[in-house]
């Protein structure tokens, strides 16, 4: 195969440099893409495709959110490809983003006897406006559900999460049946009132509309907190178990303004400062064990360890001794204390 891969954001699109006999594992060296960010909610489309003879041939390809990618200290991140609904392999990215700055003028200087003499424009950072009630921002990543219920093997199901009359939706996973997964599917919302309640509704998109499969009802609070959390939650549907769904959240607590900057919250917790958040993405590995025919049937998962605390993540199933993670695959932790 010469793979070579297609960008689009908004109607433009940018390609890379074709890969002579890159075959399954291509590699590029100071390949690059730039794109003017007009709008989070844009979407960024990745194809990789084989260059033929006559014409191109797909490979893969995956729709990522703008937001997941243009974060102000970047992205590192295995993305997942699809062909036809089927996994088609990963693409590695890493992604540099700037925010825009505003240009101040100060006030000429006078000089006694001379023209006024005029500074160069400063560039500030971009600040966002502080909202009045704003306690913090909530994302919340879809990544699988297990349903319950007649005829859902040729189903296609979708997820809408309501929060404060404020409603989001997840792709349709074509054909997903009882097990649909989701990648890279998250939902942001502002965080007014830790009060509010989180209506999770998982629907069936047919040709005559969309029914629904199963719902839930989450307090804010069981997902706003700052470690974050990691669960499966119970659907029902007219009182019955209709089966459960997956989430993982990240909470961000307002900003406070302190000397026209904008700062993260401080927090102290039992006389110890936080120093900052970890996040730790497990990608691949490539493992040796004793017992090769053990070895090509496990399922790996990684297990992590600080200060007490442990975190797993989920398990590649039947990926042996070259496992691979999902890009959204991470620990995240509170630093406390950096020795």
């Amino acid at each position: 195969m010469d793979p070579f891969v297609t960008v689009r954001i908004n109607g433009r699109e940018e390609r890379s440099a074709i890969i002579e006999g890159g075959g399954r594992h291509p590699m590029w060296t100071l390949q690059f893409f730039e794109f003017e960010v007009i709008d989070m909610n844009h979407m960024i489309e990745i194809v990789v495709r084989d260059k033929k003879m006559v014409g191109n041939e797909m490979i893969g390809r995956a729709d990522v959110p703008m937001g997941f990618l243009a974060k102000p200290m970047g992205a590192q991140e295995w993305i997942e490809l699809k062909y036809m609904g089927f996994p088609a392999g990963t693409i590695h990215f890493k992604s540099e983003y700037q925010l825009q700055g505003v240009a101040m003028a100060p006030a000429p200087m006078m000089m006694q006897q001379q023209q006024p003499m005029m500074q160069q424009p400063m560039v500030q950072p971009m600040m966002a406006p502080m909202r009045a009630g704003l306690l913090g921002n909530l994302k919340l990543h879809l990544h699988e559900a297990k349903l319950q219920g007649g005829f859902l093997d040729m189903s296609s199901p979708f997820v809408i999460v309501k929060i404060n009359g404020r409603e989001e939706r997840s792709m349709i996973i074509e054909g997903g049946g009882a097990h649909p997964r989701w990648t890279m599917q998250f939902f942001d919302f502002e965080v007014l009132d830790m009060n509010h309640l989180v209506e999770i509704i998982v629907k069936d998109k047919d040709m005559m509309g969309s029914e629904m499969i199963g719902r839930a009802e989450v307090p804010m609070a069981f997902f706003a907190k700052p470690m974050g959390v990691s669960e499966w939650i119970e659907l029902h549907a007219y009182g019955a178990p209709a089966g459960r769904i997956h989430f993982k959240s990240e909470y961000h607590p307002q900003a406070i303004v302190g000397g026209g900057m904008v700062t993260n919250t401080v927090v102290v917790e039992g006389g110890m400062r936080k120093q900052g958040l970890l996040k730790m993405h497990a990608h691949t590995a490539h493992l040796n064990y004793s017992d090769v025919g053990f070895l090509e049937r496990m399922s790996p998962l990684v297990l992590i360890k600080i200060n007490m605390q442990e975190w797993r993540n989920e398990p590649a199933f039947g990926q042996g001794k070259n496992p691979e993670w999902g890009a959204i695959n991470h620990m995240e932790h509170i630093v406390m204390d950096v020795m």
